[in-house]
């Protein structure tokens, strides 16, 4: 009830003693812990704080650390904070099915900053990462137009093979 009338502090009292009561109890005391953070952590990510988003996200994943919502949210803290390679680092948690979207939309920056500074390989890297999260046809024609940049005709002509289906 305390969660639902959104009084936080006391709710989370009453599931840091579910914790530490009924070893029975602990493992759904954690989830709906770690569910409590992860909401409070939007909250202060709306309103601009995303260094105490972060906090709250990481308190989160302490109590469960596959909680989807709360990798993802400790992303766009990242992000919205600055650090592109770290966010791309916690997006890319291993079985993180929420963060497959936000991970690709980041390797995308960050493929084309690194294609800005000339870092064609890394640019490249990106990009296929982010192709193979989500396909989409502009990010196969950036692969060919790499590859095209760099005078390779037959892996050109692959990369573009590839974008083809994806036209529609």
């Amino acid at each position: 009830r305390s969660r639902d009338a959104r009084d936080y502090p006391r709710a989370e009292q009453y599931y840091r003693t579910a914790l530490t009561g009924d070893p029975a109890d602990r493992p759904k005391a954690a989830k709906e812990l770690a569910g409590l953070k992860v909401t409070q952590a939007h909250s202060k990510l709306k309103k601009g704080d995303a260094v105490a988003a972060e906090k709250l996200f990481r308190e989160a994943m302490e109590l469960d650390p596959k909680d989807d919502k709360a990798i993802d949210g400790l992303g766009r803290a990242q992000h919205s904070q600055g650090q592109l390679d770290a966010a791309i680092t916690t997006l890319s948690a291993e079985g993180c099915a929420q963060c497959k979207r936000f991970l690709s939309v980041l390797l995308l920056e960050r493929a084309a900053k690194r294609e800005a500074a000339k870092d064609v390989p890394g640019a490249r890297d990106d990009y296929q990462k982010a192709q193979a999260l989500v396909p989409d046809v502009t990010t196969a024609l950036a692969i060919a137009r790499l590859y095209d940049g760099e005078g390779d005709p037959e892996t050109t002509l692959k990369a573009v093979e590839a974008a083809v289906p994806l036209i529609r």
